[in-house]
């Protein structure tokens, strides 16, 4: 199985609540993420790769 880049959450921050997030890689000095959080049961698969797209956006953006 190929690691896709992100990680999906089910009420880990918070009861009924889901995310996704992806880390901001190559940046040194930071360790962080970009996120989503919804009130929802899940979180659409097409927000995944989104937040991957967003991540390296952010990545880039302070390097």
């Amino acid at each position: 199985m190929t690691d896709p880049g992100y990680i999906l959450t089910h009420g880990e921050l918070e009861a009924g609540a889901c995310g996704a997030a992806a880390p901001l890689l190559g940046v040194t000095g930071v360790e962080g993420s970009v996120g989503v959080v919804m009130l929802a049961d899940v979180v659409p698969e097409r927000v995944g790769e989104r937040v991957v797209e967003a991540a390296r956006e952010v990545a880039e953006a302070l390097r």
